[in-house]
């Protein structure tokens, strides 16, 4: 089942379509969206959530009380979802293991810094072997989306 708990980012990738949604951030309240899922598993079966926010990560106390509504009313599914490099500690993903999440894919868009660079994707081949080793440590499956063709690839990137 999709779900999609907020609408917009707060970062301003040069390349996003974030003008689709608008420029604020704007998330459901934990309520609304425990509800939609009990409601779409007793309804419909579903058994799994894919949490399609363009940025599932972006707010850690949120996702904190989400993981603890999800407790509170003894739901155990797995789920997935989109998030970004530096937005993530251990201490989340484990978190988000713990409540049943199974694979984070990370928005990476390119392996070169350059390019990443051009595309005001602030991030370092550091941060992102770093966050990809705490998934991992978490217990996470992870995986990364990558653009190609930017006007700055070479061969070597």
């Amino acid at each position: 089942m999709n779900l999609t708990a907020s609408r917009g980012c707060p970062f301003k990738c040069a390349y996003c379509n974030k003008a689709v949604y608008g420029s604020s951030f704007r998330r459901r309240s934990h309520k609304n969206v425990v509800n939609e899922i009990e409601y779409m598993f007793d309804r419909f079966g579903y058994d799994e959530v894919m949490f399609h926010d363009e940025l599932f990560t972006a707010k850690k106390p949120w996702l904190h009380e989400l993981f603890e509504e999800f407790r509170k009313r003894g739901l155990r599914f797995s789920w997935r979802c989109l998030g970004k490099v530096g937005t993530v500690d251990y201490e989340l993903l484990s978190a988000m293991k713990e409540s049943g999440c199974y694979i984070i894919a990370f928005g990476l868009e390119a392996g070169n810094e350059r390019v990443r660079e051009d595309i005001n994707r602030k991030m370092t081949n550091e941060e992102i072997k770093n966050t990809f080793a705490m998934a991992k440590k978490a217990g996470l499956l992870t995986y990364a989306f990558n653009m190609i063709n930017h006007r700055l690839d070479t061969v070597d990137t």
